[in-house]
């Protein structure tokens, strides 16, 4: 993913956009892309610092270096380096300082010291050759991982992921999202939904009218403290949105060095294929398989069946649902630990109206106490703290039931 500092926009009125790529521009990008992607290939086995001093060797205008350090960026991301062993230059440097300090003891002046012989002792008696050590003393640094595979895109490619990661980095700046997405390829919004919920991100759903839903999410920008770790999240999701069918977005940016509020919009049409399909979050998987361990005879786990949708209000995507030996049933959520907000969203949505038996499941942390929503209400609150535990789970869900 590209960092800020190489994305490519210009700011007019209070707008935000990104340069398009095209005509003479558009034919450096693709050539200067192919020269990369060549370099990478042909320095497979060499060190990092190798294969950029040879990009360094590419020529290069000024007003081209933003781009041709993005279009290197895209590269790098789809090469693999390998894990340097940080182990074993930690040992090899404290040999060297040890050996290196009882040899100066000894010494009737700085003029005597052999950095030479420092090394050849060590090499004895590490049972290495003297050279290899010179390398390994700084094996976890990244200049010395070694490029295990090059990068296998086209240019076409690397151009339109530069592109799309552009957007990406703006994101990672917005204060927040807004966008609407055709409900027409319902795979899509269901993996959409997912998305939100695996990066665990504050959002609110509404179906509208017109076949489609608005998403609003929280971004990093507009927290009480920003989050670079929440930004990346966000950054995250845009995959997702674009792989709808129909599907528009528009971010509330906070740009530059002064932060300045900026409007950033963009749209598609047709779809772009996800990377991939979310995943389940290691609470869910872990509190599901804790369930199953612990049901009763004729009771089942499994996941949330879809989105609960209160018209006018808002919708829940739950992440788990439990059926009782009755066929009832109580769907769970697990909220995201970024703030106090998404819970009492929920418990605005349960107390407007929600019908469906909804278990919420929040850290303590976030210091919103179960009594808000009343014995009542088809809805209930769960804090906890570490870990879920699933025996606490049931019976909250069996109270639920017996309401």
């Amino acid at each position: 993913m590209l960092t800020s500092d190489l994305v490519r926009v210009r700011v007019r009125e209070g707008r935000l956009k990104a340069v398009e790529i095209r005509g003479a521009t558009r034919e450096f990008a693709l050539e200067y892309a192919s020269r990369v992607l060549a370099t990478s290939l042909n320095h497979e086995g060499a060190r990092r610092v190798d294969y950029e001093q040879a990009l360094g060797r590419i020529a290069v205008s000024a007003p081209q270096r933003k781009l041709a350090l993005g279009l290197q960026k895209m590269v790098a991301d789809g090469c693999e380096f390998s894990s340097s062993d940080a182990t074993r230059a930690v040992d090899v440097r404290r040999a060297l300082f040890e050996t290196s300090s009882d040899v100066w003891g000894m010494l009737a002046s700085a003029e005597d010291f052999d950095g030479g012989l420092v090394l050849q002792r060590v090499a004895c008696e590490m049972g290495a050759p003297a050279e290899s050590l010179t390398e390994e003393m700084f094996g976890d640094t990244r200049d010395a991982q070694r490029l295990v595979r090059g990068c296998g895109f086209t240019a076409e490619q690397i151009l339109e992921r530069y592109e799309f990661s552009q957007v990406q980095a703006v994101l990672l700046r917005a204060v927040k999202v807004v966008a609407e997405v055709s409900g027409k390829d319902v795979g899509a919004v269901r993996n959409l939904f997912r998305t939100l919920k695996f990066r665990r991100l504050l959002f609110l759903i509404q179906e509208l009218e017109n076949g489609k839903f608005r998403v609003e999410i929280e971004g990093p920008m507009g927290m009480f403290t920003a989050s670079q770790k929440y930004g990346l999240e966000l950054a995250l999701v845009y995959p997702a949105i674009a792989a709808c069918a129909d599907w528009s977005m528009t971010a509330e940016v906070r740009w530059g060095k002064d932060r300045a509020p900026v409007t950033f919009e963009v749209a598609g049409r047709g779809g772009r294929s996800s990377d991939q399909e979310a995943s389940v979050r290691d609470e869910v998987s872990r509190l599901m398989e804790d369930l199953e361990s612990r049901l009763p005879k004729g009771w089942s786990v499994g996941p949330g069946s879809g989105v609960l949708n209160l018209p006018g209000v808002g919708l829940c995507v739950p992440d788990l649902m439990l059926v009782d030996d009755k066929k009832r049933k109580v769907q769970m959520e697990v909220l995201g630990y970024w703030s106090r907000d998404a819970v009492w969203k929920r418990v605005e949505l349960v107390q407007a109206g929600l019908k469906d038996p909804v278990l919420f499941l929040y850290s303590q942390k976030l210091r919103v106490s179960q009594d808000v929503l009343p014995d009542d209400l088809p809805g209930a609150l769960m804090p906890y703290k570490g870990v879920i535990s699933a025996k606490v789970v049931l019976e909250r869900a069996k109270e639920l039931l017996n309401r």
